[in-house]
């Protein structure tokens, strides 16, 4: 089981390359980010709990078609924004 400054480290970590994806325009890698969010926040929920349910939600591509471009941009976007609040939601508890 991980504890939970690994998994801070881990989302951290996950936040960084996401946002620097989606500055470099890298947006055909969101679905890693979106399977990395997932796995991370299934491991917080793990640790936290369903407090955790309160505040993040995981993201759901699986039925969704081939994106256009824009709709990765979106998508890319998004997760990098849920790394962050991931990050923002461990910090605290990590003190």
């Amino acid at each position: 089981m991980v504890n939970i400054q690994i998994l801070y480290n881990m989302a951290e970590a996950a936040s960084k390359q996401a946002n620097d994806a989606r500055q470099g325009e890298r947006y055909k890698t969101y679905r890693t980010y979106v399977e990395e969010y997932n796995h991370l926040l299934a491991l917080t929920l793990e640790l936290c709990g369903a407090e955790v349910d309160e505040y993040l939600k995981p993201i759901d591509v699986r039925t969704m078609p081939i994106p256009d471009p824009d709709y990765m941009v979106e998508l890319l976007s998004l997760a990098a924004l849920r790394l962050t609040e991931l990050v923002g939601y461990l910090e605290p508890k990590t003190l």
